[in-house]
């Protein structure tokens, strides 16, 4: 088995890659908004914009974890907001965010691929463990797939659930 810290400079570099790869497209269609992004719509919809948000999702067709994920970034974007005095109450954000959502959506994108990276880290350590020298490979496989480099442009579920396969398994 090879030394584990021998094996962190190429999971960086490949990680380093997987990043590159999503991130050029973060801002991808907007300002027009138009994806359906359940999860940020949710969290947006759920009160994340009131003083007091009703924490209950009453939506069940979706993990709640990447919805409460969501919800947690738009809350701190409203106390960023606040403490900066570029909002003068939570509402604002509502407005701004019907103004132009750019800003807010490259950060629900970049938690999902966030989650991407964690996939592909847990690509390497899976095949790490079911072969040596494996782990790099499967880890630019994932690294490298069209599927998910296209769909890191949207606000979806699916990284954080490809994450949570390799990691559980």
């Amino acid at each position: 088995m090879p030394h584990p810290r021998r094996d962190l400079v190429p999971l960086a570099v490949i990680l380093a890659v997987a990043a590159a790869l999503r991130i050029w497209r973060l801002g991808h269609g907007l300002p027009d908004f138009v994806e359906e992004a359940i999860p940020l719509r949710r969290a947006l919809e759920m009160g994340g914009w009131q003083a007091s948000p009703q924490l209950n999702p009453h939506f069940f067709n979706y993990p709640s974890l990447v919805i409460y994920l969501q919800l947690a970034l738009v809350r701190l974007q409203i106390a960023l907001g606040l403490a900066s005095g570029h909002l003068h109450d939570p509402a604002d954000f509502w407005v701004l965010f019907q103004g132009d959502p750019t800003a807010p959506v490259m950060i629900a994108r970049a938690l999902g691929i966030a989650a991407d990276l964690a996939a592909v880290a847990g690509a390497w350590w899976l095949a790490s463990r079911l072969r040596s020298g494996a782990g790099p490979f499967a880890a630019a496989v994932v690294a490298g797939s069209a599927v998910l480099i296209r769909t890191s442009r949207l606000v979806q579920i699916d990284p954080f659930l490809s994450a949570a396969v390799f990691w559980a398994v």
